[in-house]
C-alpha cells in the first residue's frame, strides 16, 4: 500500500476570520453514508452539547444526515465540491475544529488517516476517536485530540472552545507534520 500523501498547495496557509461568528464554536466534519455509523455512535452526546449552547455550530459536509432535527438551526449542511476546492470552502468556514468518529472495527484500522491528513493541511486540530488509524499519527493535546467515548468526544470539544489558542496551537504543529507528506515534497 502506497501512503497517502495531499497537495499542499490546494490548503491555504492562510487565517481566514470570518466577521459574522460573533463567538460562534464552529466545527466540522466531512463524510458520506458509509460514516453513518460513526457519527451515529457520537450523535446523542452531540446534540446535548449543541443544546447547551445556540453559539456551538455543526458543519456537516457531504451527507446530510437524519436524526438531527431539534438542533436543526445549529447544523449547516454543505454539499460535496470538487475535491480541489474543498479545502478553500473549509477554510473559508472558519471552522475551530473538525471530528473524526470512527468505529473500532478491524477495516476501518487498516485506513489511513486521510481526516486527520486533511485537518492538518488546514491548520486545524483534529478531534478523533482513538483508534487506528489516529492513534497511530496523533498525539493526543500535541497535534490532535483523541477520545474513546462520547463523553471524552464532547470533552474535548469543550477544551477546544474554552481555549481557542490551544486549537490554534495543535493545527500550527500537525500543518508541520502534513508538510513533510506534501505530495511535491
Amino acid at each position: 500500500v502506497v501512503p497517502n500523501f495531499i497537495d499542499l498547495a490546494l490548503y491555504p496557509d492562510v487565517e481566514i476570520t470570518d466577521p459574522n461568528k460573533n463567538g460562534e464554536f464552529r466545527f466540522g466534519f466531512c463524510g458520506g453514508m458509509s460514516h453513518f455509523g460513526d457519527i451515529n455512535m457520537i450523535k446523542d452526546d452531540l446534540i446535548k452539547f449543541l443544546k447547551k449552547d445556540k453559539k456551538r455550530i455543526f458543519y456537516i459536509v457531504g451527507q446530510k444526515f437524519k436524526g438531527f432535527e431539534e438542533v436543526a438551526d445549529q447544523i449547516r449542511h454543505q454539499k460535496w465540491m470538487p475535491f480541489e476546492v474543498n479545502p478553500m470552502r473549509m477554510k473559508m468556514l472558519d471552522l475551530d475544529c473538525l471530528i473524526a468518529p470512527l468505529q473500532d472495527f478491524p477495516f476501518n484500522s487498516r485506513k489511513d488517516p486521510l481526516k486527520f491528513w486533511d485537518a492538518s493541511g488546514l491548520s486545524l486540530p483534529l478531534v478523533a476517536s482513538n483508534v487506528a488509524p489516529f492513534n497511530d499519527v496523533i498525539r493526543d493535546g500535541e497535534n490532535g485530540l483523541l477520545f474513546d467515548n462520547p463523553k471524552e468526544f464532547v470533552k474535548q470539544l469543550k477544551k477546544l472552545e474554552k481555549d481557542g489558542e490551544l486549537g490554534k496551537k495543535i493545527g500550527r504543529v500537525a500543518r508541520e507534520q502534513v508538510e513533510k507528506r506534501d505530495i511535491k515534497v
